[in-house]
């Protein structure tokens, strides 16, 4: 019995001796690892955090937060968050990439993503980022982020797309009249445009019933719908550049009409997405091509006391001219790695996976109004009880997505000429046909046809 005892004290020292080994090794390897150091790019979407206004004040604070708690237990990874201008930030993103000098991480919209990924600036993710991650990637996200047969980005959200009318400020203009048919009820265009003429009588001198961003490319889906409402197909069957130009001209020259008669704000020619914004959260316009976030900012600004109106949005699809439904645009935003050196790879797949944690992911995809690329999150039901976005997953249900040429490697070159031809239409510097014919002749230099 004592021989039995001193083996089994043998053997439990010994365990003891190696477990110890282990912990030294490993407490010796952590202080002895390499630093890695990853930098983040992103553009602006949360600005505040339900629960977390003390600390998530202003777009940028969310992204840093996280980064610093991943530093808490990754203590070898240095993460720099970088919040990214709209307006420049496109155009920064492609200067480093030509210097050889890009983020390790990119959080963006695929129109762009994959683009970046087209030229070789990213990295195919199915060997970098885990299984898990992968398996929690609803599909139909997961099929748009597929370019060339391979995983070129993690989908984390989408937002569709519709027409916010605040009835609360109509209602402080004297507006007495129906607002259109509802959320998952299409209505043609003429009845749109007496609604809209309905609106201008009540409107102030100085307000409008609606407002469009055609200044640059940002906020270009809320004028791309007006194109298809109008019967026009932007992209051909292989979304890669614009087949039909009767149907341009005429979308053109129906948004031209809508300035004209003071339906839409003057000036959208040169308008980006921040003014329209400026101007819905002013009071300014009734209306915004917007989602989620545009309310919340709407929701906000009455909050602080900086427009004296009810809360009361809701949202209505965009019309079409036959009065059987458009699109409920989708466009999804992820990340992309662009770190060539494995070390690096690593430290940014583990980092993404992090932040997309449900605890962590839940916050952010609520805070931007959005809807989740993971199934883990969509199980959460976020907008449970939320009138509002009850409203837009009927519009996902009702209407489809339109055709982005979201994988084309030249989208985002397409998508600033047909922002340039939507302003020379718009200052009346060119008549639409020529804008039009100009935009289809600089979309043949940029594919080099």
């Amino acid at each position: 019995m004592k021989r039995g005892i001193s083996i089994l004290l043998a053997v439990l020292m010994a365990v003891a001796l190696i477990g110890s080994a282990y912990a030294g090794g490993k407490a010796e390897g952590a202080k002895g690892a390499q630093k890695v150091k990853i930098t983040y790019w992103f553009f602006p979407i949360v600005k505040t955090v339900p629960g977390m206004e003390s600390t998530v004040k202003d777009f940028g604070d969310w992204e840093k937060y996280l980064a610093a708690e991943y530093m808490k237990t990754n203590p070898n990874v240095e993460v720099v968050s970088e919040l990214q201008a709209y307006e420049g930030g496109v155009d920064k993103v492609n200067v480093a990439i030509a210097g050889g000098n890009p983020p390790e991480i990119i959080f963006d919209y695929l129109g762009r993503t994959s683009g970046w990924y087209s030229q070789g600036a990213a990295q195919p993710l199915d060997n970098i980022i885990s299984e898990k991650l992968k398996a929690d990637i609803m599909d139909s996200f997961k099929s748009l982020y597929m370019v060339g047969g391979k995983l070129h980005g993690v989908p984390g959200f989408a937002w569709n797309i519709g027409l916010d009318v605040n009835r609360g400020l109509l209602k402080s203009w004297g507006y007495k009249g129906e607002i259109l048919n509802g959320p998952g009820k299409p209505y043609s265009t003429a009845q749109f445009e007496e609604f809209l003429a309905n609106v201008k009588k009540v409107a102030p001198t100085g307000s409008y019933p609606f407002a469009i961003a055609c200044g640059s490319e940002q906020g270009d889906y809320t004028w791309w719908q007006f194109f298809w409402g109008q019967g026009a197909s932007l992209f051909n069957a292989d979304g890669t550049t614009v087949s039909d130009l009767p149907g341009m001209v005429e979308g053109y020259t129906w948004i031209k009409s809508m300035m004209d008669k003071g339906y839409f704000a003057p000036g959208i020619g040169t308008m980006n997405a921040t003014d329209v914004v400026n101007m819905w959260n002013s009071g300014k316009i009734a209306m915004i091509g917007g989602h989620k976030g545009s309310a919340n900012t709407m929701k906000k600004a009455i909050d602080d006391g900086l427009l004296k109106i009810d809360y009361d949005v809701t949202i209505v699809p965009f019309p079409t001219k036959d009065g059987k439904g458009g699109f409920a645009a989708m466009g999804p935003t992820g990340f992309i790695i662009l770190a060539k050196d494995a070390a690096k790879q690593k430290a940014a797949a583990d980092f993404i996976e992090f932040q997309m944690q449900p605890k962590y992911w839940a916050s952010q995809v609520s805070a931007a109004g959005q809807f989740p690329a993971l199934k883990s999150v969509a199980a959460l039901d976020l907008y449970k009880n939320d009138a509002f976005n009850s409203v837009q997953s009927q519009m996902v249900a009702s209407f489809p997505a339109g055709n982005f040429a979201l994988t084309d490697p030249n989208y985002n070159k397409i998508r600033i000429a047909m922002a340039a031809a939507g302003q020379a239409v718009y200052s009346g510097m060119k008549s639409p046909k020529d804008a039009v014919a100009g935009y289809l002749a600089e979309v043949k230099k940029i594919r080099g046809k």
